[in-house]
């Protein structure tokens, strides 16, 4: 690996390195990156070949953490949400439409040229349509819950748009915004991620106070075919359900790492996990990866079919962010490496000391490696872009 450019970022927040963990887009010839000052916010646009920027400023009216901040890829151009969405070529921002009354995106999907949010703030939640041709809201539902639970995972299914809302699990029309069914299972507070397995039936995720789990629903005779669950205490906050194969897979609480039999319901197996299940899950072939957090932590390698252990990198302040290329995984850490890693056995394939530690998300694009370093006492926090 090979250091190619670094550029300096603002350094006004009194160096909390939460502030520097804005997601990083390389779109096209640019590189996106946002920092939040004491009074509002800056994005730097930079060159990918030499690493040179401009910077604009802009005032959110809403503020959120640069963790939560959103990114990605439209056409030639990139969008971003920051507390409020920004269309962004080239070196310009086009266009900004304000969140100021609907708060904060919990989740999102795009598909064409339309992208749909749930936002939610202390009063009510909201599903939007928004036109990135125009920028412009198309319709708007609201969503809000009578009980203290936010808005799940958007997911399509079918020819709907899928989510909890309403204390309901409700479908969609993405053209419109019309509520076209409803479900509602007794004894069950919120429903979320519906998964099609064949034309009569599905997969649903669900959480009460107490418990959550899966459950295998017959939508022609309204009947749950099998439900399994895990009791605990608090709201599940990771409502995502994931199918591979005959197999789903659900986090419990950050804690634990389940994997169900579709067909009959069966747990194949659960993997705690130490300290916190921090990422997304990511599948690979036969593989799936995780990194925790909280303390030290690993990123990890799990057999998908059996949930043994394939190998753990440890990683100083614990993995938080990483990213695949190429059958490899890439990552940072607080020790001052940047580590290149076979998802195969675990080995490590490179591995480069830098003069900072990794305190930021990553980006992999082109065969290069994006990520930030925290500064020391000759250079600044910078944003770096590294030849893998």
């Amino acid at each position: 690996m090979e250091l190619k450019w670094e550029y300096s970022l603002p350094t006004e927040n009194n160096g909390k390195d939460y502030q520097y963990e804005s997601p990083i887009l390389a779109n096209g010839s640019f590189v996106y990156f946002v920092y939040p000052t004491r009074t509002g916010q800056t994005l730097h646009i930079l060159n990918q070949k030499n690493g040179t920027g401009t910077v604009c400023s802009f005032q959110p009216s809403v503020r959120i953490l640069p963790s939560s901040y959103r990114f990605f890829p439209y056409q030639s151009k990139a969008v971003l949400y920051t507390g409020d969405l920004h269309i962004v070529s080239k070196s310009e921002v086009l266009h900004t439409l304000s969140f100021a009354e609907k708060g904060e995106i919990t989740s999102y999907l795009l598909k064409d040229n339309y992208l749909y949010v749930s936002c939610s703030n202390k009063k009510q939640a909201s599903l939007n349509c928004i036109s990135l041709d125009t920028m412009t809201f198309i319709w708007n539902l609201d969503i809000s819950n009578s009980k203290p639970y936010r808005a799940g995972e958007l997911v399509f299914y079918e020819n709907t748009i899928a989510c909890y809302g309403r204390d309901l699990l409700l479908f969609i029309d993405p053209q419109n915004g019309k509520i076209l069914q409803t479900l509602k299972l007794p004894r069950i507070d919120k429903l979320f991620c519906p998964i099609r397995i064949d034309s009569d039936t599905m997969l649903i995720g669900y959480t009460n106070w107490t418990n959550a789990g899966i459950l295998k629903y017959k939508i022609s005779t309204k009947q749950i075919l099998w439900r399994h669950k895990r009791k605990f205490e608090g709201p599940q906050l990771k409502c995502k359900i994931y199918l591979l194969e005959n197999m789903a897979f659900w986090v419990k609480n950050s804690t634990e790492l389940i994997s169900v039999n579709i067909e009959n319901g069966n747990v194949l197996y659960h993997l705690r996990t130490s300290p916190w299940l921090y990422t997304e899950l990511q599948f690979c072939t036969d593989s799936i990866l995780f990194g925790t957090a909280g303390a030290d932590g690993y990123l990890n390698c799990v057999d998908t079919n059996s949930g043994d252990l394939r190998w753990a990198a440890f990683l100083k302040n614990g993995c938080a962010y990483y990213s695949q290329w190429n059958n490899t995984v890439l990552t940072g850490d607080f020790e001052k490496n940047i580590k290149q890693i076979s998802i195969d056995d675990g080995t490590i394939i490179q591995e480069m000391k830098v003069d900072g530690e990794a305190v930021g998300q990553t980006c992999v694009s082109d065969g290069f490696l994006y990520t930030v370093l925290w500064g020391n006492s000759e250079k600044n926090i910078r944003l770096v872009q590294i030849k893998i």
